[in-house]
């Protein structure tokens, strides 16, 4: 009887050890990927503020001065990524002309049409996206660790929608050369296919579902 209480024992703290190297390893894993997406957002950041400083005659450039896009070949082949959201969706998008937001308007992920990232060209500012957690002020946290920000709340899942603004979309997420963009304004909209040939596309601007059930991590 005493071999099977101490064998309990023994499975007990076996079991709670795990959980607490899990629990540690989850988190190291999470930290990473926050400091990756820092990574990312500097990036993006220091290339802004390099082309802005190229003058008019070398890029187009927002009232203040940043640039109205962000080219992928500006980066050598190396995008930066936002570790926080799966791959399989467009790279960038860009708040339409005259959004004085510092935030998306959408900056959780819920379907597959947003972009990993968001600028606005008429603050130069950058933000990255995030995938929903097990609660909203996790997911909110997260938002808030990612970019350094202190938003207060999310808005309503029924409420995120992305403003008419630009897609930048990678053909080839390993070759940034491979890129091509497309331009969602409201419709009709303007997009440039791998050739460099525009052509005119209706671009309806759509309600994002509700957020879905979470998982349990």
């Amino acid at each position: 009887m005493r071999l099977l209480i101490d064998s309990l024992i023994a499975m007990m703290l076996l079991g709670i050890l795990a959980a607490v190297l899990l629990y540690h390893r989850e988190r190291t894993q999470d930290l990473e990927q926050i400091r990756r997406t820092h990574q990312a957002l500097a990036q993006l950041q220091e290339q802004a503020l390099y082309r802005s400083a190229l003058g008019e005659e070398v890029v187009e450039r927002s009232p203040i001065g940043f640039p109205l896009r962000i080219e992928p070949a500006w980066f050598s082949n190396k995008l930066p990524r936002n570790a926080l959201v799966s791959g399989d969706r467009p790279w960038l998008d860009i708040a339409p002309p005259g959004d004085m937001s510092d935030q998306p308007p959408d900056p959780v992920i819920l379907g597959p049409d947003q972009a990993a990232f968001w600028y606005n060209p008429n603050r130069g500012i950058f933000r990255a996206r995030v995938m929903p957690q097990v609660s909203e002020q996790s997911t909110l946290e997260l938002y808030n660790q990612a970019n350094n920000t202190a938003m207060p709340s999310l808005p309503p899942a029924a409420q995120q929608r992305r403003a008419a603004g630009t897609l930048v979309v990678i053909a080839d997420t390993a070759q940034a050369a491979a890129a091509s963009t497309l331009a969602r304004e409201a419709p009709p909209s303007d997009r440039v296919s791998p050739t460099g040939q525009a052509e005119t596309l209706a671009a309806p601007r759509s309600t994002l579902p509700p957020l879905p059930p979470l998982p349990v991590r």
